[in-house]
């Protein structure tokens, strides 16, 4: 007996013990259960009426919690339990104007998060909501009026756009509509109808806008759509003729403002575009739709334009007409080749970095060809490169002007550079630049006339290489800062001559037509490369002439010196002359004949003289005005030069 109550003792005990550990086991699932309720009622804003039939959606933030939906009775009111956790409220008016809205007492449009508390509550929330419009119409075919369902309708405001199928019968209507403005659209898929606007145009600019008010039901917007033209064809890669699936194929039709069409190519790598409305198109491809990244990585097909161009301006534009297809537009792809290389100075070794590398297509036939820019450690890469053969030129960043810009291989010129052939696919490797640092002329252009007005705006520089240019600089062309002032870096070693080309009329000709000669050597700095400008006058007018024989390229005027008795004579090619840079001082200007052009065959061959003129040539100004006329009259007859 004493052992069994011992025994039952025990038993009791180790129930008690048990009991004190699961009692807040079970008092935490109870408040997990406990459920909290959310009350109110879901109004009109206008009139504060209940709105019948909205539905109120608890959308929990927990990820395990499920959502909690329900329908408000004919008096718009409600009533949610749920159990505690964070909740945002979503209310929507199926079938109706009503805008669909997240609850947010500050306005928030991603709402406000309901903390449900953890035991019973009870909270009360009413959601106003605003009326938006409805716009609805009819899609028929235009030939038979053969009614069209399963087309996408797009109602498109100036910030957002919403679409809808149209049913079997052709009816679509889009409801909630905020106030807006808003363009209605037609866009077929897979059938061969041409997209458009209400009422009946291809361009957005030219839509018309509906203008939709609260509670306002637009009825009406009808459509009747056409069959359009079609572009079919075929993609394949160049190498091995295989089939590119996958593959986007995109019209664009020239001088409109839409978004162009667009498809992919199927397993064959054959392509059809449907609904085309009349027009010229540049046909392209695009990228591979590939959901593999290495097979993406590793078929780098270059963009292509019809037919067998890289260049969008050098594209074949292809005619679609109404009802017709325009089969056979074929594709031959090919992939990428790549050019590396690294750029460094001769002067230091050291990397150039921010330094761009131009390939230039030496066929011509590519107009943008790739480029590539250095690194901080002076690599490069071009990429992209249509198999052929390429120059490579350098353009150098603003820090490192000093340098010689050269093209591969330390060529001065295009003509002299090294080609470099790139397979398709192919890699080219250690196409390297060592650069060499270039000298430096400084120098200013002035004139002898303090008081003279000197505008260098236009004026340039010729460097001009002078002896054997194996290199092939040949002659480059500077301009002049506003101040007359000139700056040349990166000048190869060598020798050269400097002349100046000047715009000014009454500037006289340099004592020496071949410039300043200058040797230069690498890493120089020349300065005081002066050239002072003597001023001298210029002479201008016109020569008109009616006769049928005597014309412009058969004339010449000649400018005598009364001083020095020198002659200067001038060929004319247009109506409007000008003699520059001439002497101060009194001439005869003669307008005659030129015998070369008029009695070419003869052995004694005369001059006729039309006209004279006396004049003086000022210091500074230019002495206008100084005209010539022939008269229909005058034929072919000799004439003597006084």
């Amino acid at each position: 007996m004493f052992t069994g109550i011992v025994s039952y003792s025990h038993m009791l005990a180790r129930s008690l013990s048990r009991s004190l550990i699961l009692w807040p086991l079970l008092m935490l699932v109870n408040q997990e259960l406990w459920a909290a309720e959310i009350v109110g009622r879901i109004l009109d804003a206008e009139t504060s009426q209940g709105i019948a039939h909205a539905i109120v959606r608890a959308m929990p933030q927990q990820k395990n919690r499920r959502e909690v939906q329900v329908e408000t009775n004919e008096d718009g009111r409600y009533a949610l339990e749920l159990l505690r956790g964070k909740y945002r409220l979503f209310v929507s008016v199926p079938e109706s104007n009503y805008l669909s809205r997240f609850y947010s007492a500050a306005g928030k449009e991603q709402g406000d998060f309901i903390d449900v508390p953890t035991f019973q509550s009870f909270i009360i929330i009413n959601v106003p909501l605003t009326s938006g419009g409805s716009i609805s119409g009819t899609v028929r075919r235009a030939i038979d009026s053969l009614p069209i369902g399963n087309l996408r309708v797009y109602a498109e405001a100036s910030n957002f756009r919403v679409s809808v199928n149209s049913n079997r019968d052709g009816s679509y209507i889009f409801r909630a509509l905020p106030i807006n403005e808003y363009r209605i659209r037609i866009v077929p898929l897979d059938e061969n109808y041409i997209p458009v606007y209400f009422d009946n145009t291809l361009d957005s600019r030219h839509a018309e806008l509906i203008r939709l008010e609260p509670r306002q039901e637009v009825t009406g917007i009808d459509f009747r759509l056409r069959f359009g033209g079609m572009i079919s064809g075929r993609v394949f890669a160049r190498k091995n003729r295989e089939p590119i699936p996958g593959l986007k194929v995109i019209v664009e039709k020239q001088n409109s403002q839409e978004p162009p069409f667009f498809t992919y190519t199927n397993d064959q790598g054959f392509y059809s575009l449907r609904g085309l409305p009349d027009g010229q198109y540049t046909v392209e491809t695009g990228t591979q739709k590939d959901s593999n990244p290495e097979t993406r990585l590793r078929q780098r097909y270059l963009t292509q334009y019809y037919s067998g161009r890289f260049d969008r301006e050098l594209a074949e534009k292809v005619l679609v007409e109404s009802g017709t297809n325009v089969a056979g537009i074929q594709f031959s792809l090919v992939e990428g080749g790549t050019i590396t290389g690294r750029i460094r100075s001769r002067y230091n070794g050291s990397p150039i970095s921010g330094m761009e590398i131009l390939s230039q297509d030496v066929s011509k036939a590519i107009l943008h060809s790739p480029k590539g820019k250095t690194n901080t450690a002076g690599y490069y890469v071009i990429e992209d490169l249509v198999p052929g053969d390429y120059i490579l030129d350098t353009s150098l960043p603003k820090n490192s002007q000093r340098l010689v810009k050269v093209f591969y291989r330390d060529k001065l010129s295009p003509e002299r550079a090294d080609k470099i052939t790139v397979d398709e696919s192919g890699q080219v490797h250690d196409i390297d630049f060592n650069l060499a640092l270039g000298a430096t002329l400084k120098g200013r252009l002035k004139v002898d006339e303090p008081d003279y007005k000197f505008n260098p705006a236009g004026d340039r520089l010729i460097l001009k290489r002078v002896g054997a240019d194996l290199e092939g600089f040949g002659e480059k062309n500077f301009k002049l800062n506003s101040d007359g002032s000139f700056t040349i870096e990166g000048t190869p070693p060598g020798r050269y001559s400097l002349i100046p080309k000047i715009a000014d009329l009454n500037v006289l000709p340099q004592e020496s037509p071949e410039g300043r000669l200058l040797d230069v050597v690498e890493g120089e700095i020349v300065e005081g490369v002066d050239f002072t400008l003597k001023i001298g006058g210029s002479i201008s007018g016109t020569v008109s002439t009616q006769s049928t024989f005597y014309q412009l390229d058969k004339l010449l005027l000649v400018l005598i010196s009364v001083k020095e008795n020198t002659k200067t004579y001038f060929d004319l090619t247009t109506e409007h002359y000008s003699i520059t840079g001439v002497q101060p001082g009194k001439y005869v200007l003669i307008l005659l004949s030129n015998p070369e052009k008029t009695h070419p065959s003869e052995a004694f061959q005369p001059t006729r003289v039309f006209d004279t003129r006396l004049l003086e040539v000022v210091k500074g100004r230019t002495t206008r005005n100084i005209d010539f006329q022939i008269a229909s009259s005058a034929g072919k007859q000799p004439g003597l030069l006084p």
